[in-house]
């Protein structure tokens, strides 16, 4: 008799389990998303990087820093295997002043005990070499050749058919309204298309995880949704061969510029920060933008006139 096993999410992480699980004979897995597709959660809005693993500290998180880097290993395998869209561009953390440069020898200490290889700190010579258009003021840089870049809506789409190729069960436009438990058991979720028998339950719901714990009498966490805003260009504008970042702060990472897997230059994000009752708040504002773009122009200052701009 198999285990029944129900996923809710569809997003990259629930399509990821899924294909995963799928591999045992022995699991009936069932995989739910209440959108009428795939990964139209906050899986399809991001800047859809590869990380490196050297931001997480492993002394605080030994956790994330173990797995960043064991993932980024794993991407590099599964976009061969399906054939996702895909490149190896290696990030640049770039000075501008000389108080920056503590700053990435700590990154660089931190991802050397992460295990994160070929990492290291080059001078404005080989930075320019590497990034021919960056800001003049730039004096350096932290170089990690492992970070790449995916196309995330078409990467959960592939993860998906080979999970439903292997036997999964998919249940789209099936939104979850219960959980049932009895005496310490899972028994299945309740949906607004009937009722799924489950034996396990893994909350893969992103935004909306805390509201699926409490669901299953799981009330200890919440989560606390934080929005980030892009500009995108049109595929003539020419972007930069490497994800660029600037040194982070103690609070941001700061606005990223690259060029996104279709060919277009893109910057951003912020941060900012919502009410827990605004998870559906994907509004951009005037002064989200001009941060992003002026936060931009300091890696990139060439930025195009604003009629090339395609979406935001």
């Amino acid at each position: 008799m198999k285990t029944k096993v129900a996923i809710i999410g569809a997003g990259i992480s629930g399509a990821s389990i899924a294909r995963v699980l799928s591999k045992y004979e022995n699991l009936e897995v069932h995989l739910i998303e209440k959108a009428p597709d795939v990964g139209w959660g906050v899986s399809k809005a991001n800047t859809a990087l590869i990380h490196g693993g050297y931001d997480d500290d492993p002394e605080k998180y030994p956790t994330r820093a173990r797995l960043c880097i064991r993932g980024n290993r794993l991407w590099h395998q599964w976009v061969k295997e399906l054939e996702i869209p895909h490149i190896w561009n290696g990030a640049l953390i770039v000075a501008t002043k000389e108080e920056d440069f503590d700053e990435l020898e700590r990154l660089l200490e931190r991802g050397r005990k992460n295990g994160v290889p070929e990492m290291r700190i080059v001078d404005r010579n080989e930075l320019f070499h590497l990034e021919p258009n960056l800001t003049r003021e730039a004096i350096g840089a932290l170089w990690v050749p492992i970070v790449g870049q995916i196309g995330p809506i078409p990467a959960v789409i592939a993860i998906v058919e080979n999970a439903v190729a292997n036997g999964v069960k998919t249940h789209l436009e099936t939104e979850v309204r219960g959980i049932k438990v009895e005496n310490g058991e899972v028994k299945g979720v309740e949906t607004n298309n009937g009722f799924i028998e489950a034996d396990i339950v893994i909350n893969a719901a992103g935004l909306y995880a805390d509201e699926i714990a409490r669901m299953a009498g799981i009330d200890y966490f919440e989560i606390h949704p934080r929005k980030g805003e892009y500009w995108i260009f049109d595929d003539d504008v020419p972007g930069p061969r490497r994800v660029l970042f600037p040194t982070p702060t103690p609070i941001s990472k700061g606005i990223v510029v690259t060029t996104e897997i279709s060919g277009h230059l893109m910057i951003g994000p912020n941060a900012q920060d919502l009410p827990p009752e605004e998870k559906d708040n994907l509004a951009t504002t005037r002064e989200g933008l001009e941060q992003v773009w002026e936060g931009a122009k300091k890696l990139w200052p060439q930025l195009p006139p604003r009629s090339k701009v395609i979406r935001t």
